[in-house]
């Protein structure tokens, strides 16, 4: 069985980082192409496991777990790394379970996101 690899929501010193460098403005653009993407790779992974794609589904996890762990979005992080996990080995059943812990993070990270900005810009 996968270890249990939950971490914070968001790890703040990744965001921070971004914010120090580029900006509230900036920051929230590239959050926006986050959601964009995330949203479009989420859509490729249920495609793909619908499908049977086992090897496609784990490709796409693997870009979304690499854009989620630059913004900081930790739990998607973790909940693709574990999806990527059982499309590698072939666990199609596992891999749909996981895959709606995913939706569940991506909801949850983008309110912790919401709220962050929030205060970032007050």
């Amino acid at each position: 069985m996968i270890k249990d690899m939950r971490q914070e929501m968001i790890e703040h010193d990744q965001i921070d980082g971004i914010v120090a460098s580029a900006g509230v403005e900036i920051a929230a653009e590239i959050m926006d192409a986050f959601w964009r993407s995330t949203d479009k790779l989420m859509t490729d992974m249920a495609e793909a496991l619908k499908n049977g794609s086992l090897k496609d589904a784990a490709g796409f996890a693997h870009g979304l777990k690499g854009s989620a762990a630059n913004v900081g979005a930790m739990a998607i992080f973790d909940e693709t790394q574990i999806f990527e996990t059982f499309c590698n080995t072939n666990d199609e059943r596992a891999a749909e379970a996981a895959l709606e812990k995913i939706i569940t993070a991506v909801d949850k990270s983008r309110k912790a996101f919401v709220t962050y900005f929030k205060n970032a810009a007050a």
